[in-house]
């Protein structure tokens, strides 16, 4: 009996830990985000442009992990357990698709209205763990839930209209930011479903972006040597949230359950507009908080569940 007791207790002081180290991993991802979304928004206010970022942070990521694992030679860094095809899916979606629109859609709007509309994803998020991950018995579509979507995209209409909801302006980035965002989605679904190994994910993430942007860059001739200012700018977004970030987030989704990350997702966007405010000047605006605590209040009724 008493063996019993002691193993009972172990498992849940395990669960508890494996709790708490998924909150540490969600709050460092959620800083270096930030950052990293401030860092990039400065750079394209001077002569870089989504694909520059995209390319010369992609080629520091690759040396990066070829030099870390110059002993598994590149067939190590693509092999995994999932399949090529799965990983490759993983990376074009959880990688240079999502960081590509993103950055584009930060081209057309502030770093809060841009942040504040991307934080809607946890209601795409449900309604992909409804479908794909068999959560029909634990989360219906209720009135509840409804209302929660209503309040939310109500508050991304708040936003991109400054508060004059009569007058609304289509905006070019609405569309490249739901592109980011039905891309994150289908990478989570797919890290709750696969066990995706992250070395192999970082590299072929940063290979196709790599080779994507050269080809997009030299098409252009858009071809910019960036001064050293930038420099170091791009290799903090490089290390900082091509690596370690990628990897909070991994760790994050192995960690906490789709439910939990949808529901604490909205610290983040509150974490970059204060750090916008303060490194970019962007000016503190009422409409912008307004929306963004529609949005926050929509998610947390939709991801609540019912006792």
């Amino acid at each position: 009996m008493e063996v019993v007791k002691s193993k009972k207790k172990f498992k849940k002081a395990h669960a508890y830990i494996i709790k708490k180290v998924g909150y540490v991993y969600l709050l460092l991802m959620f800083f270096t985000s930030g950052i990293t979304t401030v860092l990039t928004k400065r750079l394209m206010t001077g002569g870089l442009n989504p694909f520059h970022i995209l390319t010369y942070t992609s080629f520091v990521g690759v040396i990066v992990l070829i030099t870390i694992n110059c002993r598994r030679g590149l067939r190590g860094l693509i092999s995994s357990r999932i399949g090529f095809e799965w990983l490759l899916i993983a990376a074009f979606t959880g990688f240079s698709l999502y960081e590509l629109t993103f950055n584009i859609a930060l081209q057309y709007m502030t770093v809060s209205q841009t942040i504040v509309i991307y934080y809607s994803h946890p209601i795409f998020l449900y309604f992909a763990g409804l479908i794909f991950l068999n959560h029909r018995t634990e989360r219906a579509i209720n009135k509840k839930v409804l209302m929660g979507i209503v309040i939310s995209f109500a508050g991304i209409y708040f936003v991109m209209t400054g508060g004059k909801v009569l007058s609304f302006t289509f905006n070019e980035g609405l569309i490249y930011i739901l592109v980011s965002i039905i891309s994150i989605t289908i990478f989570t679904i797919l890290g709750k479903k696969k066990e995706i190994p992250e070395t192999p994910f970082l590299f072929m993430g940063q290979a196709i972006s790599l080779l994507s942007g050269i080809i997009v860059l030299t098409l252009k001739g858009w071809w910019v040597f960036p001064d050293s200012k930038e420099i170091i700018y791009l290799l903090f977004i490089a290390v900082v949230y091509n690596l370690i970030n990628m990897l909070f987030y991994m760790k994050t989704i192995q960690y906490l359950s789709v439910e939990k990350l949808s529901t604490l997702t909205y610290m983040s966007p509150v974490i970059t507009s204060m750090l916008a405010i303060i490194i970019l000047k962007e000016p503190f605006l009422v409409t912008t908080a307004a929306g963004l605590v529609l949005v926050i209040l929509g998610n947390l009724i939709s991801s609540k569940k019912e006792h």
